[in-house]
């Protein structure tokens, strides 16, 4: 198949968290709600972010991963766990039918968090925490490349990260002048640009920007101007239409109502020793459905 560029490239927004958190969210954007399951991506950077603290606040109906570049977070929830990420490693909160969670980052973090959509059938699934520490993570050397595999399978190499759909996700950092032939292996594929620049075909891109590939097309990237990093992130397309609201998730505005509900009312298992955020009172409704 032959090499394309990329069909689009999203420039992401300044997006406030809450607690003076700032990070760049490149999904969703406009004209595009979603990449295969990843609804939000959200990248922490160092000079945004001299250290956070996120109150706990409700998920449903998605996946948070949070994958560190540097320094650490402590994750803290309703079921009872308490575990710091550090650089390089994953910390995965599947929702399900619902849970709560703080954060709180000591300075400087940096790393990108993603709201994966769970497919139907697993939306009010028992929700779980888990930390795959960096040294569990598979790697590909060579070549002038490093790639630490945080989900799926690439280059004949598995995660041990089980997930409920096809998903890829990757750290990628090529020396200058190096280069990495991306497979065509999923419905909808990306590249993030975490630092430096990456050429494909005849276009130079800096970073700080979302890459969409075409669907099913291998692209060949490379390093230029020195070393380069970025996230690969490929899946299969998102199994209906989803409602975002807030830090909730749903296939319809009765569940929301529902969520809502119950985290007015405390039916959400509470954070030890910690309180929650109230309900926000005005927050706009985003369909996850590409146009």
């Amino acid at each position: 198949m032959g090499r394309l560029a990329p069909t689009e490239v999203i420039l992401p927004h300044d997006c406030d968290l809450g607690c003076g958190t700032k990070a760049r969210r490149a999904v969703p954007s406009e004209g595009l709600r979603s990449v295969g399951p990843v609804v939000v991506l959200d990248h922490l950077t160092p000079g945004a972010n001299a250290g956070f603290d996120l109150s706990p606040h409700p998920h449903t109906g998605l996946v948070k991963a949070t994958y560190l570049l540097s320094g650490s977070l402590v994750h803290h929830d309703g079921l009872g766990n308490l575990q710091t990420i550090g650089a390089g490693d994953l910390g995965w909160l599947s929702a399900g039918r619902g849970v709560a969670h703080s954060e709180h980052a000591a300075p400087p973090v940096s790393g990108v968090q993603l709201w994966l959509a769970l497919p139907h059938g697993h939306l009010e699934d028992e929700p779980f925490f888990t930390l795959l520490a960096k040294d569990r993570l598979p790697e590909i050397t060579g070549g002038g490349k490093l790639v630490r595999l945080i989900a799926g399978r690439l280059f004949g190499k598995a995660s041990p990260l089980v997930t409920p759909w096809d998903l890829l996700l990757a750290d990628v950092t090529l020396e200058a002048g190096a280069s990495l032939p991306i497979p065509s292996q999923h419905d909808e594929q990306a590249l993030y640009t975490l630092e430096g620049q990456l050429q494909i075909e005849n276009q130079v891109y800096p970073a700080c920007e979302l890459l969409v590939t075409p669907p099913k097309t291998a692209v060949s990237v490379r390093a230029v101007g020195g070393s380069a990093r970025f996230l690969l992130i490929g899946g299969q397309r998102l199994d209906g239409p989803r409602q975002l609201w807030w830090t909730l998730l749903s296939e319809g505005e009765e569940r929301l109502d529902q969520a809502r509900a119950d985290w007015a009312a405390g039916r959400f298992a509470p954070v030890p020793g910690e309180k929650g955020v109230s309900l926000p009172s005005t927050q706009q409704e985003v369909p996850t459905t590409n146009a």
